[in-house]
């Protein structure tokens, strides 16, 4: 059987996608009310060194996204973040962190999530 180096590159760089996999966690969300300030975190490895964004989404509707959160400081492993005064309270919401190069690459989805409206 003769194999090609054009066959044989190709066969390396897939193998080389599928074990170089991004290890990002976004933990659950928490003390979410609309116009005000959380913290959110997650865990990487150290090697997880790749620029990413956040997107806050609808859950339950593919292109419902209601923000794109950036930069990331993936480092520091957490990020104060302000959430917008005008979003439903009603909605289920997701965070997803996505490649910044490529954002059809989904490394990462919090579980799904509510926001509260502030008391009065």
């Amino acid at each position: 059987m003769k194999v090609s180096a054009l066959g044989l590159l190709s066969v390396s760089l897939a193998v080389l996608q599928a074990t170089s996999t991004v290890a990002l966690k976004l933990d659950p969300p928490s003390s979410l009310i609309i116009g005000q300030p959380t913290t959110l975190t997650w865990t990487n490895e150290a090697n997880d060194r790749m620029p990413w964004i956040l997107f806050l989404m609808n859950a339950s509707y593919i292109w419902g996204l209601y923000e794109i959160i950036e930069p990331i400081p993936y480092e520091e492993q957490k990020l104060d973040w302000v959430i917008p005064g005008n979003l439903p309270e009603s909605d289920d919401f997701v965070l997803k962190a996505v490649n910044a190069s490529n954002v059809d690459m989904v490394w990462s989805n919090s579980p799904i999530f509510t926001l509260s409206k502030p008391s009065v």
